[in-house]
């Protein structure tokens, strides 16, 4: 702070507990640091500062009155699906927050929602265009939040992969239906993506299970 009588002591409190040594008064201001971890968290701590010139005169004692809170927030992302063809503009990332009506600061591989989201209800949701980042794959997601006295949380992310090339299906045999295959109805056909279920339908009727690429 501020203090007129250069040379002298400035007796600080903060919340009960004093600096040691208490700061002079040196062109005009002062300053101290104070270990205040033994003032339990909460609200309407004061400080006050006491001045006294040479002469034995006291000023005006000054006081403020502050909040502790050293509790971490919390901050969680529980949706982040992979992002497609169908998402690419419009790519939905959700989750949980302990500090309502605090902002929750989300990147998608580096690209940031605007405006940003509010922790609302313990949650917050946002949308992302997400067109101008890269097909790939471990495309970071992360989610950032602090309470009102600047605590942060522990940064929550997820990583997840952009596909947004259009697979390929095509039907390459299909016979007429006949006497000798009503019950083994043969169709098949070629597609791009191994491993992922082909489904199929003739004359509204599946086969059970559905055949895999």
């Amino acid at each position: 702070g501020t203090c007129s009588e250069n040379g002298q002591a400035v007796i600080v409190s903060v919340g009960g507990i004093s600096p040691s040594p208490q700061p002079t008064c040196v062109g005009g201001v002062w300053s101290a640091v104070v270990n205040v971890s033994s003032i339990p968290d909460g609200a309407s701590i004061v400080i006050t500062a006491d001045h006294s010139d040479s002469a034995g005169n006291p000023a005006t004692q000054s006081t403020d009155t502050i909040d502790k809170d050293t509790s971490l927030p919390t901050v969680a992302i529980t949706s982040a699906p992979d992002i497609n063809s169908t998402n690419i503009t419009n790519y939905p990332v959700s989750g949980t927050c302990s500090e309502n009506g605090q902002t929750v600061v989300v990147s998608v591989g580096g690209i940031a929602p605007s405006p940003q989201p509010t922790c609302v209800g313990g949650v917050w949701s946002a949308v992302v265009n997400v067109s101008s980042i890269p097909d790939g794959t471990s495309i970071v997601v992360t989610a950032d939040h602090s309470d009102s006295a600047g605590n942060p949380a522990t940064q929550a992310t997820d990583t997840v992969d952009k596909d947004t090339s259009l697979p390929t299906v095509a039907i390459t045999s299909a016979p007429d239906i006949n006497s000798s295959n009503v019950t083994n109805y043969p169709v098949s056909g070629t597609c791009s993506e191994n491993g992922q279920a082909v489904i199929v339908s003739v004359g509204g009727i599946s086969p059970s299970p559905q055949p895999t690429c």
